[in-house]
């Protein structure tokens, strides 16, 4: 751990305007690290195997123990509560606390409300809080993949046997279903190989070494690199088909860090500027 976030500290030592949202990672770190990391999760291997091999999402084909629900509903709560009295910007505090404050009083709620990231990837009742506020949708929802992406680890460990050697390599992530935020190439006995960074729960698959993973698109004359000339690990594949860009590391060693998204928020920027959109859910404005 120590590792880990001295990795960190220097790497928005280097990227200064990330400090903000370094400051929210390390108090949802702090939350989330007195949450014990549980073995649940009483799927079978077969289950896994059958939606895998149909290409569909886990989380769309097997119902998740209610003690998961459970765990990520007191998550949800705990971090809110962390968030709202933290020193942070204030539309963080004032979104942590209209969940807290609702929370508090419709504690049933929290349940449902993680429920409806899960089949529908956005926040879908207007839940108001109990001071007539309605909650901010855009925060709620990034709380909530938040805690799922922790809550869920266990079942990423369960799923890895069942994506080894069948390969997804599909432009969607197994697990939650949701479009990659980011790739990374890695060295394996066969060359070069890609891999896929979900943009939500932070399950990571393999994909074909060449081709957009959002719109298919295997021409390359049509699929561009940017380079990032004073870090050449990193990258901006673009694909100007569906004028989407993919953020890639193209190293190793330092995933951790790197592939967190938060991180690259500036690759975001120039990808941006450069006429190309990200696709998907993005967990962090730009």
């Amino acid at each position: 751990m120590g590792n880990r976030n001295t990795a960190f500290e220097s790497w928005v030592e280097k990227h200064p305007y990330l400090r903000e949202v370094a400051q929210l990672q390390q108090v949802m770190a702090g939350v989330m690290k007195e949450h014990p990391d549980r073995e649940p999760i009483d799927i079978k291997p077969a289950s896994l195997e059958r939606a895998i091999g149909r290409g569909i999402p886990v989380l769309r084909e097997i119902a998740l123990d209610r003690w998961v629900i459970e765990e990520a509903a007191n998550l949800f709560l705990s971090l809110a509560e962390a968030l709202a009295v933290a020193k942070l910007p204030p539309k963080i505090v004032q979104g942590a606390e209209q969940i807290r404050s609702l929370l508090s009083k419709n504690p049933d709620l929290a349940g449902p409300l993680i429920g409806e990231v899960i089949t529908a990837n956005r926040v879908i009742s207007d839940h108001d809080s109990p001071d007539g506020e309605e909650l901010d949708k855009d925060f709620t929802l990034f709380l909530a993949w938040i805690v799922l992406a922790r809550v869920l680890e266990p079942l990423k460990r369960k799923m890895t046997p069942s994506l080894t050697g069948r390969r997804w390599r599909r432009g969607y992530c197994p697990l939650c279903g949701q479009l990659p935020a980011m790739a990374q190439l890695v060295r394996t006995e066969k060359g070069r190989e890609r891999l896929l960074s979900c943009s939500c729960c932070n399950m990571k698959w393999e994909y074909r070494r060449i081709g957009c993973p959002y719109c298919g698109n295997e021409d390359q004359d049509t699929l561009k690199i940017l380079e990032i000339t004073e870090e050449p690990e990193l990258r901006i594949d673009t694909c100007e088909k569906c004028r989407c860009y993919l953020k890639t590391y193209t190293a190793e060693g330092n995933e951790k860090v790197i592939l967190a998204d938060w991180t690259t928020l500036h690759l975001d920027f120039i990808g941006k500027n450069q006429g190309f959109q990200r696709s998907g859910y993005q967990m962090y404005g730009v």
